[in-house]
């Protein structure tokens, strides 16, 4: 049994978790970086520390979500301005919560960012393999997935031009 008062639980979770999205906030800018570069080992390198970092933050997310719902509040951002409302009375968790609210959306507006070059660089190939097969790019077509696909019935391959 944790002998720890609720403040307390929730201060370490907080600190934890603060911890955490720096952690991820620089695995997203490493992301970026090596995306910007074309390096693949390291590109591969910050994937995987996004990951983990991701898988962390879920763990220690669980566990403020039980916390607060033991001791009564919703698991939102409601719920936790209310519980910071009764239970901070001496800004001890405040600077903490804020400072975890501005990561993570650092960490969102990265990772939009870096999908962003991901999806660029996805439709450069896309265009390039329109190119090698013959196919027209003006003959796009959006399919039953929202994607645009070939047409494909006026394409020839370039081999065949």
């Amino acid at each position: 049994m944790n002998m720890r008062s609720f403040p307390e639980q929730l201060e370490q979770i907080l600190t934890h978790s603060v911890r955490e999205a720096s952690s991820l906030e620089h695995a997203l800018q490493l992301e970026g970086q090596a995306l910007s570069a074309r390096d693949l080992d390291t590109l591969n390198l910050a994937i995987a520390e996004k990951q983990r970092q991701v898988e962390r933050l879920e763990q220690l997310t669980r566990e403020q979500g039980a916390l607060l719902k033991r001791e009564g509040y919703e698991n939102n951002a409601q719920g936790m301005a209310c519980c910071l409302r009764d239970w901070d009375t001496e800004r001890i968790l405040s600077p903490v919560w804020d400072r975890l609210v501005d990561i993570i959306a650092r960490c969102r507006q990265l990772n939009l960012t870096n999908g962003g070059v991901v999806e660029t660089k996805r439709r450069h190939v896309e265009q390039a393999l329109h190119i090698l097969r013959g196919e027209d790019a003006r003959t796009e077509l959006y399919g039953p997935r929202g994607r645009t696909t070939s047409s494909g019935a006026n394409s020839r391959t370039i081999t065949k031009a």
